[in-house]
Parts: structure tokens; C-alpha cells; sequence
């Protein structure tokens, strides 16, 4: 089996919008020597309102920061609007 050598990390930022509101900032970096496919660089954004604390409707957009190369052939962005309901 051989040995991959990787490095990352990611930071986040989580902040009250008021009562009822949330905005969460997230980065991810991640580089692994030699298979430039697995490599992720991202910009997170997620806004949530609580309509009652165990249930929420949230929108997030992640952004692609990677440049296009062979192994990335194009910039990949993702959207959610979803609704949370817990028990």
C-alpha cells in the first residue's frame, strides 16, 4: 500500500443574527501530493432561520475557489434550501 502525503484544514465562523437568525462562514483547503483530483478548495456561506427551536429552514451556497486545470476541468458550485424538522 503506499503512503499518501496530504495537508488541510478549514475555519469557520458562526454568528447570531438576531434571535431567530444564524450566518455560518466556512473555508476548506485541502492539497494531496500527486493526485491533484482530491484536492478541495472551498468558500461556505449558510443562513438559517429558526421558526421554532427544533425546526429550521436553512439556504447554503458553496463556492469553488480551485482553479480550472486538467485535473479540474471546471469550477463546480452547489446550492441548498432545505427545511430541518427534529424529535
Amino acid at each position: 500500500m503506499e503512503e499518501i502525503s496530504h495537508w488541510g484544514g478549514f475555519i469557520g465562523l458562526t454568528k447570531p443574527l438576531g434571535e431567530d437568525w444564524v450566518l455560518s462562514l466556512l473555508y476548506n483547503r485541502v492539497n494531496v501530493d500527486g493526485i491533484d483530483t482530491l484536492d478541495a478548495h472551498t468558500m461556505t456561506g449558510n443562513l438559517t432561520y429558526y421558526i421554532m427551536r427544533n425546526f429550521k429552514v436553512m439556504a447554503e451556497f458553496t463556492g469553488d475557489l480551485l482553479g480550472e486545470s486538467a485535473a479540474h476541468p471546471e469550477k463546480e458550485h452547489t446550492g441548498v434550501i432545505g427545511v430541518v424538522l427534529a424529535f
